[in-house]
């Protein structure tokens, strides 16, 4: 099916374009790049949201106007897509995280991570899972609930596909919380700001035990980095040295690991999802796996082989970005943030709006996220993070503490378009004033908004 749109343009011709679809969905070749340059025939997209009513926003009244935890869960049900985690406490003391979307089964033999023949019926949703049957976990004996876009390991064997992140954040949320049985909102702070990832330690002692084979063949700068590395519990924190060992010899080793077999432009694209984050610890913990044979040579390279090139060459880059003095190789020279607005991408204007933090604690899927793409050039600027950071006692509700990236306002000239960025980078918080009273002791500025009548 194709259908011509319009697009209006003040003071100039519309532009035409051509929306080309089947009864699945919209047609992406000549949209998707990977698509367009893999496949001749039409590839669509089936989503949910296109294919059920759009509820959200009944779904966001009741769940904003619910009584108890009864009626939460019937709003929560409204939600068809996007997919959410959807996590609720209330003053009783209940409570409750539930997966909310419509999810769609299939044939037993389909597998949806695979593109399918839509000319096949039996490649087709057959039937949507009741909302009861969706992933969920209502007051849990451990009494505790958390979510970190992980698989969601419920009671419940069946498993639902799905897009998920790795699980290193949420085994860090878990280990704290089953640390001890009552907690206050000091040691939720302390939790969000945490940098600490087991998940890399464990791949880092991989690393070691592979350049320990090889250790006659150091010199004493590329021996201390070894000893960095041994000794390293996982800890980003910014004036950290070994994170910038650490994952800068991980970037060439997944570069040298993988790029012969998928390509250059493959690999630039595939490195950096969570399929290919999660495959880490996979591919380290199997040194026989066929990966680790260069296609391109004579010669069969070994797991041990791939990991003493990585580390030598990482360590060279080290040594040309920071000299030939490790103590300077710490992680806030490479793991660096700067908030970009649209219009501070064109410099000079960068230097107006963009709000430059440098270097900050954190790393790819601590709990205190600061995600950035593995770069063999030990560049590792930050891409994402929390949007913010809160932390609620239920039974002070007004005693509550937030932070965000940069400030309240969007507005470069005003004070607060920034205000709280040092606070954001340094894992701090301010109160949240939530009680009238409080707000008129404290405020410092009145806003009043008027309707304006033309």
């Amino acid at each position: 099916m194709s259908q011509e749109r319009n697009i209006k343009i003040k003071n100039e011709e519309p532009v035409s374009f051509e929306v080309r679809s089947t009864h699945h969905g919209a047609i992406i070749n000549n949209i998707v790049e990977e698509v367009d340059s893999t496949f001749t025939n039409p590839i669509s997209v089936y989503w949910t949201y296109n294919h059920f009513p759009a509820t959200t926003i009944q779904a966001a009244w009741q769940m904003a106007f619910a009584k108890n935890i009864k009626e939460m869960q019937s709003g929560v049900s409204l939600i068809n897509a996007p997919g959410l985690n959807i996590v609720f406490g209330d003053a009783e003391g209940n409570i409750a995280w539930w997966v909310a979307a419509k999810l769609l089964e299939y044939h037993k033999n389909v597998n949806t991570k695979l593109i399918l023949d839509g000319t096949l019926v039996e490649h087709d949703p057959t039937d949507t899972i009741p909302f009861e049957e969706n992933p969920h976990s209502i007051n849990p004996a451990c009494n505790y609930i958390f979510s970190a876009n992980n698989y969601p390991h419920t009671e419940e064997k069946k498993y639902i596909p799905g897009y998920y992140a790795p699980p290193d954040r949420a085994i860090e949320i878990n280990t704290f919380l089953q640390s001890k049985n009552k907690f206050s909102i000091e040691d939720l702070k302390k939790l969000q700001a945490s940098s600490t990832s087991s998940s890399k330690k464990q791949i880092a002692q991989i690393i070691v035990l592979a350049l320990k084979q090889k250790s006659n063949s150091f010199s004493q700068l590329q021996k201390d980095a070894i000893k960095n590395l041994e000794n390293w519990n996982g800890n980003h924190d910014a004036d950290s040295i070994t994170p910038s060992i650490f994952y800068t010899t991980l970037s060439f080793i997944m570069q040298l690991t993988l790029q012969d077999e998928i390509g250059s432009s493959s690999y630039s694209k595939l490195v950096n999802t969570h399929t290919l984050k999660e495959s880490q610890i996979k591919l380290l913990n199997h040194p026989n796996a066929v990966w680790w044979d260069n296609i391109n040579t004579k010669e069969k390279e070994t797991q041990s082989q791939i990991i003493f090139n990585s580390f030598v060459k990482a360590v060279e880059v080290l040594k040309t970005k920071s000299e030939n003095e490790i103590a300077k190789w710490n992680w806030k020279n490479y793991h660096t943030l700067e908030h970009i607005h649209a219009l501070g991408q064109q410099k000079p204007l960068d230097k107006i709006f963009n709000v430059n933090m440098k270097g900050i604690n954190g790393g790819n899927e601590t709990v205190n996220n600061a995600g950035f793409n593995l770069d063999t050039s030990a560049s590792f600027y930050t891409k994402y993070g929390p949007a913010m950071r809160i932390a609620i006692d239920f039974y002070k509700i007004d005693s509550g503490y937030s932070c965000l990236p940069t400030g309240q306002s969007g507005y470069f000239f005003s004070k607060h378009y920034s205000d709280q960025s040092q606070m954001y980078a340094q894992n701090n918080y301010r109160r949240m004033l939530m009680n009238l009273n409080t707000i008129g002791q404290e405020n410092k500025n009145l806003l009043i908004l008027k309707p304006y009548f033309n």
